[in-house]
């Protein structure tokens, strides 16, 4: 904060013609609208948002004006007197991709002193174009490996949690399994969760097959999309019925178990013994 005045606005303070003195800063700017903080995905430029900046420099010849250092690419804008925040750009306005937008107000008044605030606008759905979305390609949401012990009992994780979304706000997904490995997996309508739904196939596998399974996401606006996942079997122990396919020994050191001396005649033929059996 300066408290310099000039030589000239000296002689007009002493000379009754006005006195200028720099004693305040701008403030952070407040929203002056009582209205919520929100605008429709279907608005138009000029609309406004519910947002009007106000800031104050109590001396009594500054003026303040206002600026959007942030405006989130162009979607708004402010009056640079009023502090009065509208809509810019409406085309990039899209509930279901982007729900809120953060605004930054700056407030500069003529003595040079700077303040910001920042707001948030959020945007509203309008539910007729709802339908101009689809359902996405499910994906694996979970980072675990797609494996399954030959051990595994129902219910047990493989590691796939199928997600799939449709931006269209009122919609709704649910998962099913078209290819299920033969029965031996199942998945959760609602979470996308794959688990064993017959462990005793999987008792059965040898370790290290795998196994395809595909996943359908059915949306409530009718789109759908599938996709693709591999499960590898890996060792475990016996299950009821099942094989052992654990790997707990090596091979051993060969001995030779014939009790007969180690020799052979000169006079040997062909398939001669010569007292040695491992």
């Amino acid at each position: 904060m300066s408290r310099f005045v000039s030589i000239s606005a000296l002689i007009f303070c002493i000379l009754g013609m006005g006195c200028y003195t720099d004693e305040h800063d701008v403030s952070t700017p407040t929203d002056a609208n009582p209205e919520a903080n929100i605008v429709s995905e279907s608005a138009s430029v000029g609309d406004l948002v519910g947002i009007t900046a106000s800031a104050q420099d109590l001396d009594h010849n500054d003026t303040v004006f206002y600026t959007l250092v942030n405006h989130s690419s162009g979607i708004f804008a402010i009056h640079r007197g009023t502090g009065v925040v509208t809509v810019a750009n409406a085309s990039k306005l899209d509930y279901e991709l982007t729900r809120n937008y953060t605004i930054e107000v700056q407030a500069k008044s003529t003595d040079d002193s700077i303040s910001t605030q920042t707001f948030i606008v959020n945007v509203s759905n309008d539910s007729s174009d709802d339908g101009q979305y689809v359902v996405s390609t499910p994906t694996d949401a979970d980072p675990n490996p797609n494996e399954i012990s030959t051990s595994a009992s129902n219910g047990d994780l493989v590691g796939i949690t199928a997600k799939a979304e449709d931006l269209s706000s009122n919609d709704t997904i649910l998962y099913s399994l078209p290819n299920n490995g033969n029965g031996r997996f199942a998945i959760d309508a609602n979470t996308g969760v794959i688990t064993v739904a017959d462990a005793t196939k999987i008792a059965n596998d040898n370790s290290g097959i795998f196994h395809g399974i595909t996943v359908l996401a059915n949306s409530s606006d009718g789109s759908s999309a599938s996709s693709n996942f591999i499960i590898i079997v890996t060792d475990g122990p016996d299950a009821p019925g099942g094989v052992n396919n654990i790997d707990e020994h090596d091979v051993t050191t060969p001995v030779d178990v014939d009790t007969d001396p180690n020799s052979v005649s000169e006079y040997a033929t062909n398939g001669d013994t010569v007292g040695l059996t491992v």
